[in-house]
């Protein structure tokens, strides 16, 4: 009589109990599938299978549970990953503006510029010797 196992199709949970049995047995696949008359690629499948639907193999079957929430009780905070810390942003460069009369002038990023044209057109109309 032919191994049920070898030309049946399984369910997710005898698809995880093969792949369960399998690592139990402390065999590789090629030789559990030897031992138990089974396809090794029907070992590769269920393995696969499991794996891409997010379902570890020695995972218990999805089961339900109805949890009671407390309204009076603060929820823990989910773990997080530390946020990189950002760069530094470059040194503030500052421009050095030099009036027709000899007067330097420099200006810093963070200044009014309309405040800054005033000082300068001011400073221009006055004499080397400010």
């Amino acid at each position: 009589m032919p191994n049920p196992t070898r030309s049946t199709r399984l369910s997710l949970e005898q698809g995880r109990a093969l792949i369960d049995a399998m690592k139990r047995s402390g065999m590789t696949a090629a030789a559990y599938a030897r031992s138990n008359d089974l396809d090794p690629r029907r070992l590769s499948f269920w393995k696969r299978r499991l794996r891409t639907s997010g379902q570890a193999a020695d995972a218990p079957p999805d089961q339900s549970a109805f949890i009671q929430i407390d309204p009076g009780v603060e929820p823990a905070a989910p773990a997080t990953r530390p946020k990189p810390a950002k760069p530094k942003p470059p040194p503030a460069l500052t421009i050095d503006v030099q009036l027709a009369n000899g007067i330097r002038l420099t200006i810093h990023p963070d200044a009014d510029l309309s405040r800054m044209l005033a000082v300068a057109v001011a400073l221009s109309k006055m004499g080397a010797a400010c």
